[in-house]
């Protein structure tokens, strides 16, 4: 669990590899309370501040979340309005890592079934590139 739990705490997990023109941004640390965060571009702006952050050291499931500023979108301030990315890492039977994440929005009505289908489209890739991360770091 510590492997996955630093990776998913290591800012170049979400700052590189990003495909121009979208980029992620810290300042003031790492994914520690305070710190603020941006991830911008055509069309999106989620600017927010790193909230509550227990590693597993602290307790059997790790935690983190964001919370997104007002005025943060997706689309268009009419449409979409994000307000919190959660992450846990928790171990699983068999020696594993489950990682569940949570991201919170506020959506217009009409919006609604497109935003859900455009997010399980966009983060459903989340585990795979995980996976591959983890391996790449493994050799």
């Amino acid at each position: 669990m510590d492997r996955v739990w630093r990776w998913l705490n290591d800012p170049a997990t979400f700052t590189e590899g990003q495909i121009w023109p979208f980029r992620v941004e810290f300042v003031g640390g790492d994914f520690e309370p305070g710190v603020l965060n941006v991830h911008h571009g055509p069309f999106i702006n989620f600017a927010g501040v790193i909230g509550e952050v227990k590693g597993p050291e602290a307790q059997s499931v790790a935690y983190r979340d964001l919370k997104y500023f007002y005025g943060s979108y997706a689309l268009s301030l009419r449409l979409s309005r994000p307000t919190r990315l959660q992450f846990w890492a928790e171990p699983e039977p068999g020696g594993g890592t489950g990682v569940t994440l949570q991201l919170d929005s506020l959506v217009r009505g009409p919006f609604a079934g497109a935003w859900e289908l455009s997010q399980r489209v966009f983060w459903s890739r989340f585990p795979r590139w995980m996976q591959r991360s983890l391996e790449t770091l493994e050799r």
